[in-house]
């Protein structure tokens, strides 16, 4: 099963990356089922997952990180969490989502309160990869915030918004040297080129991602402000929340093929780039502004 979905709050959909999918499964969660919910929230340049229980919390869990977030210790809460009865939901990439199963299974933990969201991974940098681009772009700067997914002019065609002690940094997704190569699959972690945790092979109750091609596909269900695409692999638990969804969005299903061939990265990891570009990347004797240079040049010639 595949749906569509657009939250009908315009709050919900600015504060989304896409439609608003997340925040409405963690309102459920915490709302109505007196849950908590885990995800990654963004403080300064740290990237890592963490436990809340309360509506007011859900934004700082919103909206996409393109940096591989920590766990730290969240794998332990959640045990205990289930072990004292909560209604737990948690939300990562499906190697996440993945190693979070396994977990729990070794373990001997019960997941029939566990509900786990991965995402249409496209792989994530590292963290020294981003390290080193805020370190060369924003020198003797602290950073407040990072919206990777800031909806300028809306949603699919974003922006990297960066605010600091000193500016806020705007820039269009493909102007921007860190998320044009991230687009492109240039500064991936190695181990994402060889990612298994792909099509079916994954651990999540659902999967959520961008619905791209929805106005050509099915022109109605399009939100020019986010469209999400939710991808059902346990429909007993999904039917908890979809009367919710119902409630609070507009949820359509759509084809599986249809919806998702404009999503390869649902099926299939990124290959890893072979051309020059790559070595320009990497090479550390190349310093950062011809780095830049060679970036933008080189992706606008492959638009």
């Amino acid at each position: 099963m595949v749906y569509s979905l657009s939250a009908k709050s315009k709050r919900i959909l600015k504060n989304s990356s896409s439609g608003g999918a997340f925040y409405l499964v963690a309102k459920y969660y915490i709302k109505i089922l007196s849950g908590v919910v885990y995800g990654a929230t963004c403080e300064g340049v740290d990237v890592y997952h963490k436990r809340i229980d309360s509506l007011r919390q859900i934004k700082e869990l919103q909206k996409s990180k393109y940096v591989k977030s920590e766990l730290r210790n969240v794998f332990f809460e959640v045990k205990s969490d289930l072990e004292n009865d909560k209604y737990v939901l948690f939300v990562g990439l499906p190697c996440q989502v993945f190693s979070l199963s396994k977990y729990l299974e070794i373990q001997n933990i019960s997941n029939e309160k566990l509900f786990c969201i991965d995402l249409i991974c496209h792989g994530v940098p590292n963290k020294k990869t981003f390290n080193e681009y805020i370190e060369k772009k924003f020198p003797n700067e602290i950073i407040k915030k990072i919206d990777f997914r800031y909806k300028n002019p809306f949603w699919q065609e974003y922006s990297i918004y960066i605010k600091t002690n000193k500016r806020n940094y705007i820039n269009y997704k493909f102007n921007d040297e860190y998320l044009a190569s991230f687009l492109k699959g240039y500064n991936l972690d190695d181990v994402c080129y060889n990612c298994k945790f792909k099509g079916d092979n994954r651990k999540s109750t659902i999967t959520i991602g961008d619905f791209w091609r929805v106005k050509s596909l099915y022109p109605k269900f399009y939100n020019n402000r986010g469209t999400s695409l939710i991808v059902v692999h346990d429909e007993e638990k999904f039917r908890k929340v979809l009367d919710y969804f119902c409630r609070h969005a507009e949820i359509h299903a759509v084809d599986f093929e249809k919806a998702l061939k404009p999503n390869p990265s649902y099926f299939y990891a990124n290959k890893k780039p072979t051309d020059n570009f790559d070595i320009v990347l990497k090479d550390r004797n190349t310093n950062f502004k011809q780095k830049i240079k060679s970036i933008i040049k080189f992706i606008f010639k492959r638009l």
